[in-house]
């Protein structure tokens, strides 16, 4: 007599759970500050650092965990007011929370196909690959029936230089997007493998705020005018520039030096190291005295002002009271560099 083996399959189409909370995103003159997400178990990925519950999931004794039904959105579409902005972001797959239902990693999975990349660690199944895939074993309680997992939360990657390419020059707004995931899992009910397919929401919002410069103007002399002392033998000189530093400002400005300059005017045989002062920076006045930066280890000073388009202050040159002798007589140069960028 001739056995013939059913295998009885049944595919079960659910709406989403209803359930989603929203991944916070602060982005203020192109850097990433992520509010509630996390670094993935894989290490190289992130996952919200919130669950979303489920509900309703039918009891099983054994079950295989998938990743997506169809190919994942590549971009997601952010909003704000009048102002659209599509950025491309990567997701993985999903990573599966058991609860306290004392599963353990069973034999291999039938059917396939496998994802890339899976794991079961610490009642946490991960799974990472393209629409379709599946875990390469099936997770089982043993005899005990229970709702096979109770959280779920998606697997991502979004680069952040191409968020911040993204933003770039666009309005200052909180931007909101949103896509579905289809995902989906295998489960047994006795010998019968039963498909169930669900969707889940991630939420996106950047709080995006601007910071960028678009010009700096530097007005004053080069030319340092010498003061003879009178009666001690000395000379000092000063000059001074005026700058105005324009674009959006969300928290200053920083100005910086080149760490590979010195600061000493030289002709052929003689030498006068001077200082410079930023009148106006809120966290000091010297960023160079007597020849000599300031604080080496971060040769910078901030210039205050919140949300503004323009920031002012003023730059000093100068040395004081060097004895004429023995200088030599004729033209003292030096060039130096300042470097400024938006304080984030």
């Amino acid at each position: 007599m001739k056995r013939v083996n059913l295998l009885l399959v049944s595919l079960l189409f659910s709406t989403s759970n209803g359930w989603a909370s929203t991944l916070n995103v602060d982005l203020t003159g192109g850097v990433a500050r992520w509010g509630n997400a996390i670094v993935s178990s894989s290490g190289d990925d992130m996952v919200p650092s919130f669950w979303t519950p489920t509900h309703c999931l039918t009891p099983t004794a054994k079950w295989i965990p998938g990743a997506f039904v169809t190919p994942p959105p590549t971009t997601i579409m952010m909003s704000s007011g009048g102002a659209s902005i599509a950025f491309p972001i990567t997701f993985k797959g999903f990573e599966y929370h058991t609860g306290s239902a004392g599963t353990v990693i069973g034999n291999g999975s039938s059917g396939g196909p496998y994802c890339s990349s899976g794991d079961f660690t610490s009642g946490i199944a991960t799974v990472m690959g393209g629409a379709g895939c599946l875990l390469v074993n099936n997770l089982t309680t043993g005899a005990k029936v229970v709702t096979p997992y109770a959280f779920i939360r998606p697997i991502f990657s979004i680069d952040d230089t191409a968020l911040a390419d993204a933003f770039d020059k666009q309005p200052q707004g909180l931007y909101r997007g949103s896509v579905s995931l289809s995902q989906f899992y295998q489960y047994y009910l006795g010998d019968i493998k039963t498909q169930y397919i669900d969707s889940q929401p991630f939420v996106l919002e950047i709080s995006h705020t601007p910071a960028y410069i678009t010009s700096v103007e530097l007005t004053g002399e080069s030319e340092m005018k010498p003061v003879y002392g009178v009666g001690t033998d000395d000379v000092s000189a000063k000059t001074s520039f005026d700058v105005t530093a324009s674009g959006f400002f969300s928290d200053g400005m920083k100005v910086m030096l080149n760490r590979s300059d010195d600061y000493i005017l030289r002709n052929s045989g003689s030498e006068i190291p001077y200082s410079i002062k930023c009148i106006g920076c809120s966290d000091g006045e010297y960023l160079v005295e007597e020849g000599v930066v300031s604080n080496p280890s971060s040769p910078s000073l901030k210039v205050s002002g919140v949300e503004v388009n323009t920031i002012n202050f003023t730059i000093d040159v100068e040395f004081n009271a060097v004895p004429l002798d023995p200088l030599e007589v004729g033209s003292y140069t030096d060039t130096f560099t300042l470097i400024f960028e938006p304080d984030v």
